[in-house]
């Protein structure tokens, strides 16, 4: 099910964040995947899937979301509640 595919993913492919969408397919993005410092949830959220609504998504995460950065990053946190993602699973 889900959760076993969230726990997989989670497990082999660390410190990034998946998204699962309705239909069961999973987008991924990973902390320095795109350009040095950029976060996870930055990069899928805000590079990635800008053109989608997620609030019918599940976002997992391996780790919680970031609540202080240093300006002009943008809070993994804040990220994730402008997305307005259903439900978000921390590891």
């Amino acid at each position: 099910g889900i959760l076993r595919t969230a726990t997989y993913y989670s497990r082999y492919m660390p410190f990034g964040n998946k998204v699962l969408f309705p239909d069961g397919t999973i987008k991924n993005a990973y902390k320095v995947e795109l350009r040095e410092g950029d976060h996870a949830e930055y990069t899928l959220l805000e590079r990635k899937l800008f053109h989608k609504n997620l609030e019918e998504f599940v976002l997992f995460t391996t780790l919680e979301s970031c609540v202080k950065r240093n300006p002009p990053k943008v809070l993994c946190c804040r990220s994730t509640s402008h997305a307005r993602i259903k439900k978000i699973l921390s590891a």
